[in-house]
């Protein structure tokens, strides 16, 4: 399936107060298809691609944080 998205990045906490405890907020702002499709719909596509991100997401800090914890 071809497409486009658009997604939003921001640490909303950390930018209403500098918590540096923040997590990354990501959402989909828009999402169109190149082609109609039967079966997924924007919202089930929305949910997939987030859930994707969240698992990256959760990875990526597992790396950083061994690395902060070895030096």
């Amino acid at each position: 399936m071809d497409g486009h998205c658009v997604i939003s990045l921001a640490f909303t906490d950390f930018n209403n107060g500098h918590n540096r405890e923040s997590e990354i907020e990501l959402r989909i702002k828009k999402i169109e298809f190149d082609e109609a499709r039967r079966g997924l719909d924007k919202n089930e596509a929305k949910q997939t691609i987030l859930k994707e991100l969240e698992f990256e997401k959760i990875e990526m800090f597992k790396r950083l944080a061994k690395v902060d914890e070895a030096a």
